[in-house]
């Protein structure tokens, strides 16, 4: 795991937990416009030869090249790729900021949730309002839901053991712990925050 160095890291890790948020969220990565950009500079070349040289002579006749239909097919896949990586952007845009609202009706506070679904890197901390669960009770608690080890028991640290996921399997999985564990747990020893590490 390559560590922090900056708060571009923490954007950038965000910016792929908010694509995590949608199934189409590989689609809303900026690096797929340098295909586009690839793509159509690869087509363009060919359209322009087609259409200066629609013909080339051959012994017993003249026939087509296939320098326009291929530009032109060339072109057409560029176009649909842009057309798909700006409709996923704005999935993806809709799905992120349903997951905020989501974190926000939380009974509890919720950090750093969309940076572990960009990097995988899960462990979190709970902080209780009032009386915390005894270390034993909270590993009976744990041990409940698959995929969970204590990371630090004194300090209520969880670590999500299945971070080789992909990013929106993480985003799917942490809800689910959310229901199976936080929720059922706040109604008996009230949390104040959940906060990613």
């Amino acid at each position: 795991m390559t560590a922090k160095t900056g708060k571009d890291d923490g954007a950038s890790d965000v910016a792929a937990g908010e694509r995590a948020t949608s199934v189409l969220g590989m689609w809303a990565n900026n690096g797929w416009w340098a295909v586009v950009g690839a793509v159509a500079v690869a087509g363009a070349p060919m359209a322009v030869l087609g259409l200066v040289y629609p013909t080339k002579a051959i012994p017993g006749g003249a026939i087509k090249t296939t320098y326009l239909p291929t530009g032109l097919a060339t072109l057409a896949i560029a176009a649909a790729l842009a057309v798909i990586i700006l409709l996923s952007k704005r999935v993806v845009r809709r799905a992120a900021a349903a997951e905020r609202r989501w974190a926000a009706a939380l009974p509890f506070a919720l950090e750093g949730h969309l940076g572990y679904y960009g990097t995988g890197f899960g462990i979190f901390e709970l902080t209780f309002d009032k009386d915390a669960p005894d270390e034993q009770t909270l590993a009976s608690l744990v041990a409940g839901v698959p995929g969970l080890v204590f990371d630090d028991r004194a300090r209520a640290r969880i670590r999500l053991d299945r971070i080789d996921t992909g990013a929106h399997a993480r985003c799917t999985e942490f809800h689910r712990i959310v229901d199976k564990l936080l929720l059922p747990m706040h109604g008996r020893y009230p949390l104040a925050a959940v906060r990613f590490r």
